[in-house]
């Protein structure tokens, strides 16, 4: 139950992310959060891969931190 508050939590966060990013015509991204998996991940993807090399994030903090850290990337360029 936990799990599943914490993703529609983070969906939510994400769609209103990818609206904003797309009225500016900028690229949409989506980061993962999943409980297997892995805060050094790209978060990229919504479950590991079979290397388990990549793939969502563990917390909803290194989330926040992703979306932090591609705003400043954007506002720099």
């Amino acid at each position: 139950m936990k799990a599943k508050v914490v993703w529609l939590i983070f969906a939510i966060a994400g769609a209103i992310l990818m609206a904003k990013a797309s009225a500016a015509g900028q690229k949409e991204v989506a980061f993962y959060v999943a409980p297997n998996g892995n805060d050094s991940w790209s978060g990229m993807l919504p479950a590991p891969n079979k290397a388990r090399t990549d793939g969502p994030f563990a917390t909803l903090q290194r989330a926040v931190e992703a979306i932090r850290e591609l705003k400043r990337k954007q506002v720099a360029s």
